[in-house]
C-alpha cells in the first residue's frame, strides 16, 4: 500500500466523523455536558456518521483488494526470439501469474505501413506459457492484443528488441526510435480479418511445401 492510500484509508473516515462533531458542538450544546441524557442524543446524532465512516472504510479496503487482485493476476507478456534453421524465430510468453486471454496477433514489416493481413488468435497463456509465432517473418513490429480475468484490455507491441505493455482502455502513447505510438496505430489492427493459430499454420506450411516444390522442379 502507498503512502497516498494509507492518508486516504483513514482521513476519510476521521473527515466524516469529524464533520458529525462540528455539526454537533456548533449547532447543540457547544460544550461537553457531565448528564447523562445530553451524551445519549448525542450518541443517536453521531451514529449516522459512525456508519458513514464503516461504509467508506469498506468501500476503500475492497477497493484495495480488488487492486491488489488485479495486481497479482494480472498477466505480462514479453518477447524474445530463437534462431531455427537460421531463421529468427520471435515467441510470446506469460511471466505474469493470471492468464493472457483472447489474444490477438499481428505485425507490420514496416511501423510507417499496413498491418499485415490476416491477424491472428491465439490460445490462452497461463502462467509460464509461451506461443511460437513461426508465420511471421521479418517483423518490423508485433502487436499483441489481450485480456485478463478481470476483462481488463491490454496491448502489447516489441519493435527494435524494445518491449512495451499498456491498458488498452486507459492507452497512454510511447515512443520507440522516435516513433510514437498511439492508440490510433493499433486500432487498424483490431480491425483486421482474423484466423485461427492452426489455420495460419497451415497456410504457412503449404505456402512452404509450394515453394520447395517449385524450386525442386526448376532443378529437376
Amino acid at each position: 500500500m502507498n503512502e497516498k492510500n494509507k492518508w486516504l484509508l483513514f482521513a476519510i473516515p476521521l473527515l466524516i466523523l469529524g464533520c458529525g462533531w462540528f455539526i454537533y458542538f456548533n449547532n447543540f450544546e457547544g460544550k461537553f455536558s457531565t448528564e447523562p441524557t445530553p451524551w445519549g442524543s448525542y450518541g443517536t446524532f453521531i451514529n449516522s456518521f459512525v456508519t458513514l465512516a464503516n461504509v467508506s472504510l469498506f468501500l476503500m479496503f475492497s477497493l484495495l483488494v480488488y487492486r491488489y487482485n488485479r495486481t497479482v493476476n494480472s498477466p505480462i507478456l514479453t518477447f524474445k526470439t530463437k534462431i531455427k534453421k537460421k531463421r529468427e524465430v520471435w515467441i510470446i510468453k506469460n511471466i505474469g501469474n493470471g492468464p493472457a486471454m483472447n489474444l490477438l496477433v499481428a505485425y507490420k514489416t514496416d511501423a510507417n505501413e499496413h498491418w499485415i493481413h490476416p491477424a491472428v488468435k491465439c490460445y490462452s497463456l497461463g502462467k509460464d506459457d509461451s506461443v511460437t509465432l513461426d508465420w511471421i517473418d521479418n517483423p518490423d513490429v508485433i502487436g499483441v492484443y489481450y485480456t485478463d480475468i478481470f476483462k481488463n484490455e491490454f496491448i502489447a507491441l516489441v519493435g527494435n528488441d524494445i518491449t512495451e505493455i499498456s491498458s488498452y482502455s486507459q492507452f497512454k502513447e510511447f515512443t520507440i526510435n522516435n516513433f510514437v505510438y498511439t492508440k490510433n496505430f493499433f486500432e487498424p489492427m483490431l480491425n483486421l480479418t482474423s484466423v485461427r493459430l492452426a489455420q495460419i499454420r497451415n497456410l504457412t506450411a503449404d505456402s512452404t511445401s509450394t515453394t520447395t516444390t517449385q524450386t525442386t522442379s526448376r532443378e529437376g
